[in-house]
């Protein structure tokens, strides 16, 4: 579930957050693959303290951030993927692809080649 489009930058904190109850999850589905985009079109360098974040539940604190505001000067990023290995356990890779794109329909190919290699 996605909580909602922060278009303005306005507020602080983790603006956009989408949440994913893997449990609830059919066993037919083997990978998701998570991405970051600027729909406005900004790179991420020219947005204010871009980075993701992941928890293990909600308002619990991050794991592992990830701060973009050094990074590529590009419109999309594809993040992370979770998938199931052998035994049906879920495994985070790290990604951090670079893109161009505004919304998620730009990144649909790249995304289902990486589920692809992981085994989606």
């Amino acid at each position: 579930m996605h909580a909602g489009d922060n278009l303005t930058g306005e507020g602080e904190g983790d603006d956009e957050q989408i949440r994913v109850d893997l449990a609830a999850l059919p066993a037919t589905v083997h990978s998701i693959v998570f991405a970051i985009t600027a729909f406005g079109g900004h790179p991420f360098t020219e947005v204010r303290g871009p980075s993701a974040g992941w928890s293990t539940r909600r308002r619990a604190p991050s794991l592992v951030r990830y701060d973009l505001s050094g990074s590529e000067p590009r419109t999309a990023v594809l993040m992370a993927a979770l998938s199931r290995d052998g035994a049906g356990a879920w495994v985070m890779t790290a990604l951090g692809q670079f893109l161009d794109g505004k919304n998620a329909r730009y990144l649909v190919e790249p995304g289902r080649k990486i589920a692809t290699t992981l085994g989606g």
